[in-house]
This record gives C-alpha cells, structure tokens and sequence, in this order.
C-alpha cells in the first residue's frame, strides 16, 4: 500500500472536518434567516411520532460495530416527515428519523463515551443528491441566494403567477447543479408505506 504525500493526517483532517461543519452551521442559519421563518432545519412537516422497539438480528461478523455488535432490542421513538409544509398530495421527498433510548455507554455515538442514544435519519430516495459535505454546501449557498431572490421579488410586488414562474426557474437552476434532485420528490398514500433508506454513511465506533 502506498501513502499519497498530499493526504492530510488524521489531526489536519480533523481540523478541516471542524471548518467544515462550522460552515454548513452558518449555511444552514443563514438560509433560514433569510427565508424568514422559524421551522425546523430540516423536514418540518410532522405527520407524528410513534413509539417502537428496534431490534438487532443477528448479524454477520464482519459488520459488528456500535449497536449492532449482538443481538438486542432497543426502545425507540420514530417520527414521519414531509421536506417541505405544502398539500401532501404534491410530489415531496418523505423522511423517517428514528432515535435509540437507553443504549449502554459503549454502544452509543462513536466519540462520545457517555452518548446513551443513537439516531438515524432517513429518506425514501435510496441516494443524497450531494456528492459530499463539500457539494452540500454548495447547495446551502445556492438556495441562500435563491431564497434573497424571493425574497426581492416579494418585496417589489410581483405578482403571484411572477413568483410561480420564478419558483420554477429556481427548480431548474437547482436541478441542472444537482441533478439527482430530480428523483428525489414523489407522491405516498401513507408514509407507512414508503421504503426509506440511510442515503449516508453512519460512523458507529471511533476510529483512532
């Protein structure tokens, strides 16, 4: 095996890991900041909360890690989401977001010793439709800038069929720089019914 000279050690990675996410905070506060509303980062839509166990089967070996080292049973909460808050027979893209309770010292958040929970966060569209953390926050900035466009449009009075048609230009603009968008928006009788998948990578244990 060979080393890329260029690759940043585990301690420079960190570091720009920290930038990183110091970025997308501000990313995501500034969207909302300029939308102007005060909801949820993500999928503010509840359709509700349930009350489950989440069992762990056996599984193989090679992929033991965090909670799903043995085999047990875990209480848990699940909520059913919508990405955005309009009529729920319009295309959407659907979420489930389920948190582990009462999990052992070792078996939560990979880095975090006394972490007693686990949360996993799903959608019904088997892909994110960014790359990485980088192309994410691409997105973050195009939609500030798509949202200050609204927003001035608002604000100089252009009519309802004006803001359609803008709306439109921004699906667009949004599709063309990530086009696996597209896939993402559908149609559910029921969010019990849906398939939903992690989209991401989950860290389960520490890594040194």
């Amino acid at each position: 095996m060979t080393l890329d000279a260029d690759a940043p050690g585990p301690a420079l990675a960190t570091v720009q890991d920290d930038v990183l996410f110091q970025k997308l905070r501000a990313a995501m506060a500034a969207v909302h900041q300029q939308v102007g509303t005060s909801v949820r980062s993500q999928h503010p839509k509840t359709h509700g909360v349930v009350q489950a166990t989440f069992r762990v089967h056996d599984v193989p070996e090679a992929y033991r890690a965090g909670i799903f080292s043995t085999s047990g049973s875990f209480p848990a909460w699940i909520r059913f989401s919508n990405g955005r808050e309009s009529d729920d027979r319009k295309p959407d893209v659907h979420g489930m977001a389920i948190k582990l309770l009462d999990l052992l010292a070792n078996e939560g958040r990979a880095g975090e010793a006394a972490a007693t929970t686990q949360d996993f966060v799903l959608a019904d569209h088997p892909v994110f439709f960014a790359r990485d953390a980088m192309h994410f926050l691409r997105f973050l900035g195009l939609k500030r800038e798509l949202a200050a466009e609204r927003a001035k449009a608002m604000q100089a009075g252009s009519t309802e069929a004006e803001l359609m048609a803008l709306d439109a230009a921004h699906r667009v603009r949004l599709g063309t720089e990530f086009p696996a968008l597209g896939g993402f928006f559908s149609t559910a009788t029921s969010p019990l019914t849906r398939e939903y998948f992690s989209q991401t990578p989950y860290q389960l244990v520490a890594t040194s």
